[in-house]
């Protein structure tokens, strides 16, 4: 039978350890000595020793288990043996078993507490003077012991209470330091000159103060739930005030404040200098910056409030509300600003609502503008556009769409072009007519006509031509005549004489004959032909159609059958554009 020999000074010193300085190392020496039968040492050689701590004397599973592969000298091995905490936080007693080569060697050997292992268990509840304690409180949470340290206080509450007066349990782990007649904090620092101390004050406020040099600084103040940085000596009125104290406000504010001249006060964020973003006070111009820089490159101030006027990319000015100006060098689009309404709804969408409204007299000279557009290209090239409209979907869509509500004979125009109007596409009016100055009364009137209507696409040449002494003339259309048109229609009507005139020849080769009765007749013409461009094919006038399910029931002028103005066309389309209009851009 093999003996074992347990070196137990060891095995006591490291219980000590474990139970009340866990910042050490749990490991120790473990030593013992190895013998047969007869008390003989076994042969020197390699042993595999198993170490393993149990809660009972005898039988059941470890709860931790260390093998190593130990050199045997004489009989005498040295090893470390490392237990981990948990092995040690039962409240039963430890044993400690050894098996060598797969053979565990009986009893098992139980592991004991020193004296002083087991007085610093308890703190040893020391008393410093008189009132003063350093006092211990055990708390016991089924296998987890833990101590609370009052000084100047014997029941303390917290894990370290320091004065007379409990504070109250919070969640966590906390110091309480209490002093009902004076100030309560700390004091950190170098010396009296240079420190500083957080603490609060024995009127109720919380403070933290710095001296440096001699100098005395009070950076944080807090009364009840507001915290003012630099605002001492005076309390903050909003949630958080920094620097001057601007008032209070209805809510809850942050307020930064500074009335020193050149200052720029407000908040800097980012990663570092060169990569920042800024919203700032300039107190000389009265005006709220906000901007960034990315890679050391400044891209100055991208909004800018001043007088309650905005300016991006450019500073405000008094005549408007709202300054956007960018200067882009790209080779992609570029936008100064972009708008865009979302409708999950019923209700219309604006992507952009713009309102100009005159509310007194003034010269008939000056004008209103809702939206003013300026499309200017200083170059020869590319083009130039100052209002675009693109619509798509739905079952109407327009690009532009304009509404004059009421009628002035000739002044008011639901467009206005001061210039030439290209059109690629079909013009659908009521009536046309073009207006000049009245040739007799061109300061005071104008002259209208109508433009002449046809179901068929048609084009019109005229001309007068005289016959020659055979009584015929050769008419020559233009050289493009027979490529545009196709169907074609004659009128002839013979002037200052009575003589017949006839087509004796129809169009070829852009020109056709005229043959007279007589010779030397004057003759009045007038061609017509069907378009038969690729456009005209394409989109050929159906004179009659059916007016849209949406449109049915609603007139293009119900004036002109005893209908008053809701059953026109678009009505509630046009309705809904001038309420909102009237509602100054307000939900409807």
């Amino acid at each position: 039978m093999k003996k074992l020999v347990l070196c137990t000074t060891l095995i006591l010193f490291l219980v000590a350890v474990a139970a009340y300085a866990m910042n050490v190392p749990n490991a120790t020496n473990y030593q013992g000595r190895l013998t047969d039968d007869n008390g003989d040492p076994v042969p020197d050689g390699t042993y595999n020793i198993s170490l393993n701590i149990y809660h009972m004397e005898s039988g059941g599973s470890p709860v931790y288990t260390e093998t190593e592969s130990v050199q045997v000298t004489n009989g005498l091995f040295n090893c470390i043996l490392y237990i981990p905490d948990y092995a040690l936080t039962d409240t039963s007693f430890c044993y400690l078993g050894i098996t060598v080569n797969g053979e565990e060697i009986l009893p098992r050997t139980m592991i004991l507490s020193s004296a002083f292992a087991m007085h610093a268990q308890h703190g040893g509840g020391w008393k410093f003077n008189q009132g003063g304690y350093l006092s211990n409180t055990i708390h016991t949470d089924e296998t987890v012991e833990y101590m609370k340290v009052g000084i100047n206080n014997p029941n303390p509450e917290e894990e370290l209470t320091i004065g007379s007066q409990n504070l109250g349990t919070f969640f966590g782990n906390c110091i309480s330091i209490s002093s009902p007649d004076s100030n309560s904090g700390f004091l950190i620092g170098k010396d009296m000159s240079n420190r500083v101390a957080i603490f609060r004050s024995v009127d109720g406020r919380f403070l933290i103060n710095t001296v440096q040099g001699g100098e005395y600084y009070y950076p944080v103040r807090i009364n009840q739930d507001k915290v003012g940085i630099d605002t001492w000596p005076d309390d903050p009125s909003e949630p958080l005030v920094v620097g001057k104290d601007l008032g209070s406000f209805s809510g809850d504010r942050i307020v930064i404040g500074d009335d020193a001249a050149g200052a720029q006060t407000g908040l800097v964020f980012g990663e570092s200098g060169s990569d920042r973003a800024w919203m700032l006070w300039d107190v000389d111009e009265d005006m709220v910056t906000l901007g960034s820089k990315h890679s050391g490159t400044n891209y100055s101030d991208a909004l800018t409030i001043q007088n309650g006027c905005v300016g991006l990319g450019i500073e405000p000015q008094t005549y408007t509300v709202l300054r956007i100006d960018r200067t882009y060098n790209s080779s992609l689009s570029r936008y100064a600003s972009i708008a865009q309404a979302v409708q999950g709804g019923t209700g219309s969408a604006f992507g952009m609502w713009s309102k100009a409204q005159r509310t007194s007299s003034s010269s008939t000279s000056n004008y209103t503008y809702g939206v003013y557009g300026i499309g200017q290209n200083d170059f020869s090239v590319g083009s130039a556009v100052g209002v675009y409209g693109y619509a798509t979907g739905g079952d109407f869509t327009r690009g532009v769409m304009a509404d004059v509500p009421g009628y002035h004979e000739d002044l008011d125009n639901a467009g206005y072009f001061l210039g030439d109007v290209a059109i690629q596409g079909e013009i659908v009016y009521l009536f046309g007519a073009y207006r000049v100055d009245h040739p007799l009364d061109p300061e005071n009137k104008y002259l209208y006509h109508s433009n002449v209507g046809s179901p068929d696409m048609m084009n019109v040449y005229t001309g007068n031509v005289v016959t020659d002494a055979s009584g015929q003339a050769t008419v020559n259309l233009p050289e493009y005549f027979e490529h545009l048109n196709s169907d074609f229609r004659y009128q002839l009507t013979v002037i200052g004489t009575f003589a017949q005139a006839i087509v004796k020849e129809e169009i070829s080769n852009n020109s056709f004959v005229i043959a007279t009765s007589e010779p030397n007749v004057k003759v009045s013409w007038t061609v017509t032909g069907i378009r038969n461009d690729p456009y005209a094919n394409a989109r050929r006038i159906v004179p009659e159609r059916e007016k849209h399910v949406l449109e049915r029931g609603t007139y293009l002028f119900p004036q002109g059958f005893g209908l008053g103005e809701e059953r026109s066309v678009d009505y509630n389309s046009r309705q809904a554009a001038r309420e909102a209009a009237e509602a100054g851009g307000e939900e409807q």
